[in-house]
């Protein structure tokens, strides 16, 4: 992810959502839950965002589990700078960013 976004879910969410921090607006939502489950409050559990995979983990106390890996390093939708441009399914995952502590890495 670049050092502009921010990705949020929970366990009373099924969603994972990807938001803009300098607009506040959710770029992405993933489901990550079973699809039988949405209304459940069946939501993440566990989640691991490297830059260009996110690995979304939910389940309740029976035996269902469900672990989803997303690999988008070779994804080609990505958002619309024009949001009238936009469709109703878009979306845009970003490259990994450097583990630098250098805020000048991150204005370049």
């Amino acid at each position: 992810m670049d050092p502009h976004k921010v990705v949020t879910g929970g366990p009373d969410d099924p969603l994972v959502n990807v938001w803009d921090a300098n607009t506040g607006t959710r770029t992405n939502s993933l489901i990550c839950s079973p699809q039988d489950k949405l209304a459940e409050g069946l939501g993440c559990s566990a989640m691991a965002v490297d830059g260009c995979r996110i690995v979304t983990a939910s389940g309740d106390d029976q035996e269902n589990t469900i672990v989803r890996f997303r690999d988008f390093r070779f994804a080609t939708c990505h958002v619309s700078s024009n949001l009238s441009e936009a469709s109703s399914a878009v979306s845009k995952f970003w490259g990994p960013h450097s583990d630098s502590d250098s805020e000048e890495l991150d204005w370049q």
